[in-house]
This record gives structure tokens, sequence and C-alpha cells, in this order.
């Protein structure tokens, strides 16, 4: 009866997610098609629930499954938050927001300014709660919305504004999004360590500096990043989207994973050590240096492998329903091999490039 009990448990949990990768499915393909961002997405007329840093409240209609429409946000004037505050200039800072744009400013000063400016509608149906504060040597901002039987049907902008010394050394930056459109994000000139999460959103990141760690997470949306500069520790992380990943220069260690959807990675420079998992979706990796050491696994989908002409790599092969074809030599004990790819469903694929 237990076996029976937790086989059906886990049926419906595989069912369970499986509806919400499509629905996300079908919200990205939704915005891809009528051409919309994030924020015009979230700002539209379509409700969401279960975003930390946002509460809805809308009151429904049984026969028609539709909230009041009686109180779009636009009837309301629209007003503008504003708070300033100043702490000591600590190397930890967290942020933790809505829509709200992150800017980094520096300027000849020897503390942090923290500046929020937020259109909001003049209502108390629209709520944002704001906060910054200093816990144990780390700076604190959030940035919470609460919705009360309203939608939203026009853009509200806003910002996070941080005025930080000219010779600022921050150690760890984290960025939670609710809704994040991470484009062209400004960071600080001196940075160790940055984690960025979010549960819907873009993030596209061009990095010009070096950093010891970075971590970037979405649960449904698409991360672009372009590393101009040396990373020790790089992890990517997307349930449902794409991971698109151009490494100019040298990256220590590397994983990335994705539940639903494609990784597709180019190396100018090859990682000393990367780990790739896709559980249904694609991956296609383009070296133009020789591989180090790769361990790549999908279960669903096909592994594209380029490789330049001098790769000198062994291809150890873990394979079930998959049929592989390969340019360079596949050996049968893992122990000879520095390259790892297993497709449980699926084909791999492994090219030399001649015009590397």
């Amino acid at each position: 009866m237990k076996n029976s009990f937790d086989s059906n448990m886990g049926k419906a949990l595989l069912i369970s997610i499986s509806i919400i990768a499509l629905a996300a499915l079908i919200v990205i393909s939704y915005m891809d098609k009528h051409e919309l961002s994030f924020k015009e997405f979230f700002n539209s007329n379509l409700a969401f629930n279960g975003f930390d840093n946002v509460t809805m409240d809308f009151d429904f209609d049984m026969d028609g499954l539709e909230f009041d429409k009686d109180n779009p946000s636009s009837r309301f004037n629209t007003k503008l938050l504003h708070e300033e505050k100043t702490f000591e200039a600590f190397d930890r800072i967290r942020i933790s927001a809505t829509t709200e744009a992150i800017i980094f400013v520096h300027e000849d000063r020897e503390d942090i300014k923290v500046v929020f400016d937020r259109e909001v509608p003049d209502t108390n149906k629209y709520i944002i709660d704001y906060k910054a504060n200093q816990n144990n040597q780390e700076i604190n901002i959030t940035s919470k919305l609460r919705l009360n039987n309203v939608f939203t049907d026009q853009t509200y902008n806003g910002s996070i504004t941080l005025y930080v010394p000219e010779d600022y050394q921050c150690d760890i930056l984290t960025i939670e999004k609710t809704v994040s459109e991470l484009d062209g994000l400004v960071l600080p000139n001196h940075l160790n360590n940055l984690n960025i999460t979010s549960n819907v959103g873009e993030l596209k990141i061009e990095l010009f500096q070096p950093l010891d760690q970075l971590y970037l997470k979405i649960n449904a949306g698409n991360i672009n990043l372009k590393t101009e500069a040396e990373v020790n520790q790089l992890e990517l992380s997307v349930n449902t989207g794409t991971l698109r990943l151009l490494a100019q220069e040298e990256i220590q260690s590397f994983k990335a994973s994705n539940n639903f959807g494609d990784l597709d990675f180019v190396f100018n420079k090859s990682p000393l050590d990367a780990t790739l998992t896709s559980n249904a979706g694609d991956i296609r990796l383009d070296f133009l240096e020789p591989v180090h050491q790769l361990d790549a696994n999908v279960n669903i989908g096909s592994l594209d492998l380029i490789l330049p002409q001098n790769d000198e790599s062994h291809v150890y092969s873990n394979t079930k329903l998959t049929d592989i074809s390969s340019d360079i030599p596949v050996v049968s004990n893992r122990n000879d091999a520095n390259i790892f790819l297993s497709v449980d469903v699926g084909s791999i694929n492994v090219i030399r490039n001649t015009s590397h």
C-alpha cells in the first residue's frame, strides 16, 4: 500500500511540475509573439500569484473567472514615492525588489546613499512596502508590492540607486528580483561575488571586471551572459528557458543546469572544469580552444560539441537510447577520457571545426 501511495504521489508531483513548466513556456511564447518585455507583461491585465515580493488579492466573478475590471490602476492619479537613507560603506549588499531598476553610481563620498524612487497609482489598493536598513554589517534593501482588487493597466517605473565611493570595495552583492529585466546592469567597480536570482525575467549581462564568484538563477526566463573578464567560479541555472553564454576569458570552474530548455555556449577560452546538465532540451557547445575537462548530461535532447582542429581530447560516452557520432576518439574506459558525454534519449555529435 505504501509503495503504491509513494508511486502515485511521485506521478502527481511529476505531472504538477510538467504543468508549471508548460505554463511558463506558454507565457514566454506569448510574450515573444506579441513582442512584450517581462515588465510590460506584468503591467498588463494578467495576474499571477506565488511571488515572494508580490501579493495579489482579487474579487473574482465565478461565471467568467475574471477579476473586477472596474478597478484599473489608470483610473487613479500617479504619484512618486521618494526615500533616501545613508549607510556606512559596508562591503555586503542585499537587494530584494520587484520591478525596480538597480543602479550603482560612483562619486566622491565616503558612505553609501540609497535612493528609492517609484511611481505608483494614488490608492491604497496598490501598496509598496519599501525598507532599507543594516544588519550584521550588511545593507539590506527590500521592496514589496501588494495589490488589493486592482489590476495594473499601465507602466509604473521605479529605481533603487546606490551612490557609493569611487574606491568602494564590494565583497558580496546579492540581487533577488520578482520580475527581472537586468539589461546593461552597472555594477560596483570593485566586486568579488555577485549573486542574482529571479522568479521570472530576462538577464542580459556583459561582464567587464574579474569576479571570484558569479551565480545567476531564473525560474522562468532566459539568461544571456557575455564574460569579458576572468571568473573563478561561474554557475548558471534556469528552470524553464534558455541559457546562452559567450566566454571571452577563462573560467576556472563552470556549472550550468536547465530543467526545460536549451543551453548554447561559446568558449573563446576553455574552462578548466565544466559540468552541464539538461533535463529536457538541447546542449550546443562551441570550443575555440582545446577542452580541459567537460562533463555534459542530457536526459532528453541532443548534445552537439564543436572542437578546434588541434584538440586531442578523448570522449567517454554513457548512452542508452542514443546514437553517437564523433570526429575524435571514443574510449571505453572513463579514466582515459577528459570529455564525458551522456544522453538518455536523443543524439550526440562531436565535430572538429576546421575553420577555428
